[in-house]
């Protein structure tokens, strides 16, 4: 063995020691950052994300207070609105008291 063949795998050896030590030092380095990071991400959501449902809650509260104030229902639209949500039954049953009713005006 000639002295160039030996420095020349010293020189690799060495490079491959340097690599392996970067890559687990970085490895490390990441996964701890990574878990930092979540942890951090973690505590945010779990702050943010109740204050942000209260805050679109209290929102269209807001809206929906502002929509009565400012747009009232007539007495006629709420009847009208109560009478599409009623079945085919239930409209028939308040046809017929409606019925009776005239009857017995009439009488």
């Amino acid at each position: 063995m000639n002295k160039d063949t030996f420095t020349m795998s010293e020189t690799t050896i060495i490079k491959i020691i340097y690599a392996t030590i970067a890559l687990l030092s970085g490895l490390t380095v990441g996964v701890v950052v990574a878990i930092f990071v979540s942890l951090i991400k973690l505590v945010e959501s779990l702050i943010a994300f109740p204050l942000e449902i209260y805050r679109m809650l209290m929102q269209s509260y807001k809206t929906r207070i502002m929509m009565q104030a400012f747009m009232p229902q007539s007495e006629k639209e709420e009847s009208d609105t109560e009478q599409e949500t009623k079945s085919e039954s239930e409209k028939m049953w308040d046809r017929h008291i409606e019925r009776i009713k005239n009857n017995n005006k009439n009488i």
